[in-house]
């Protein structure tokens, strides 16, 4: 018999930066079952 699997849900979060708040963090977290933290700078900040 087969049985169904869903699939993981993959998130990236802590996108935001310093007056630009992107993204609901809060509100997706109890459907994420992995997450890709922003940790660093992104190629386009200013500093």
């Amino acid at each position: 018999m087969l049985q169904a699997t869903l699939p993981l849900l993959n998130c990236d979060m802590g996108e935001s930066f310093g007056n630009w708040s992107l993204g609901m963090d809060d509100d997706v977290m109890p459907y994420v079952d992995c997450a890709n933290i922003a940790c660093g700078y992104h190629a386009s900040d200013p500093h």
